[in-house]
């Protein structure tokens, strides 16, 4: 038996590959953060597809970035002056602690 990979074409993005595409974080720090993510509310892992319209949710110990899916890229990666026509980022506090994550402060930054 013989058993095909998945092809993953740019209509069907992972969310570790789609956050990675518009600059928003490394896939690398996605794993080593201390960061939740969750899709359209339900957790998930990095490699679940998303799709235009889908809401992706990366929560840290200190906030929750809602991340809406405008576009999804047709390259691995966008320049940075056309990254905000791919998503719009929305910031909520969870508590009033320290920022110390420097994802965070560099999501922060924009």
């Amino acid at each position: 038996m013989i058993l095909l990979r998945k092809r993953y074409t740019w209509a069907n993005v992972r969310v570790d590959k789609y956050l990675s595409a518009v600059g928003l974080i490394q896939r690398s720090k996605l794993k080593r953060e201390e960061v939740r993510l969750s899709v359209n509310g339900k957790s998930v892992k990095p490699s679940k597809e998303v799709k235009v319209g889908d809401v992706i949710y990366l929560t840290s110990p200190t906030l929750v970035f809602e991340i809406e899916v405008l576009d999804i890229p047709s390259t691995k990666s966008v320049p940075k002056s056309r990254r905000k026509d791919y998503y719009k980022v929305r910031v909520f506090k969870r508590q009033k602690k320290e920022i110390n994550s420097e994802f965070i402060k560099w999501l922060l930054e924009d």
